[in-house]
């Protein structure tokens, strides 16, 4: 994990990179669709308190959300659209209700880099026509819709599209204290981390060590996530 070399572009707290041990694990190839999570409401998913945390149905009853951020906007009706404007809670619930979870941001850092530390999930050098950044369509794309900057593992639009939600707690020193197998980030934090990058954001901030974080309750345009588990099948 962390960046490979102290390149300009990297950050502080991308810092030291290491290595880590990780049990075996699966993650969603594709980011979660609109599709996807219309599914989840229309089921009544995200109705069901036992879909959320006690923290994420005590956020949503306190805001009195009842549904997603743009549900009756013509962006939530485009099928293969990355789902977005959904909070962390609002992930982690539509991920529970699977019967999976958000990936732990080393999940998600190994899933997108491979076992040789990749600085892009497809190579060392950026390439416009491998993933949707600020040089690329000026909004976001269909899920994959850039077949030629999938990961080593087979998952696409780890860098750009849309930010993505992950499990862990943000530590702008966390890496420093990292466990060397299976780290699951700090108990608490200064937000929750996101990783990928998005369509409005310029390469060094697609790379697959670049990290941020905003708190849990925040809904954006350019916000959504994809599932992992435990190396057992998700889906309903």
């Amino acid at each position: 994990m962390g960046s490979e070399e102290h390149a300009p572009e990297t950050a502080p707290d991308e810092w030291p990179a290491h290595r880590v041990h990780l049990d075996s694990f699966d993650i969603d190839v594709h980011e979660v669709s609109n599709r996807c999570y219309k599914g989840f409401v229309e089921a009544g998913g995200y109705a069901e308190s036992r879909s959320w945390s006690p923290e994420g149905w005590a956020w949503r009853a306190r805001e009195r959300i009842t549904k997603p951020a743009f549900w009756a906007e013509p962006a939530f009706q485009v099928p293969h659209h990355p789902v977005v404007g959904v909070s962390w809670y609002e992930a982690d619930a539509y991920c529970r209700w699977l019967g999976g979870r958000l990936p732990t941001e080393a999940e998600w850092e190994k899933a997108a880099r491979g076992p040789h530390g990749r600085r892009y999930p497809w190579g060392a050098e950026w390439a416009t026509h491998r993933a949707n950044g600020d040089t690329a369509t000026g909004g976001i794309t269909p899920v994959g819709s850039y077949p030629e900057g999938v990961s080593p593992y087979g998952a696409h639009d780890m860098a750009g599209n849309v930010w993505e939600w992950v499990r862990d707690w943000y530590g702008k020193y966390s890496y420093r204290e990292a466990q060397s197998s299976n780290p699951q980030g700090p108990s608490r934090g200064e937000g929750r981390v996101l990783r990928g990058g998005s369509w409005n954001f310029p390469p060094r901030h697609l790379r697959t060590a670049a990290r941020t974080h905003l708190p849990p309750e925040t809904r954006i345009r350019y916000l959504g996530f994809r599932c992992a588990g435990d190396g057992r099948e998700m889906g309903r």
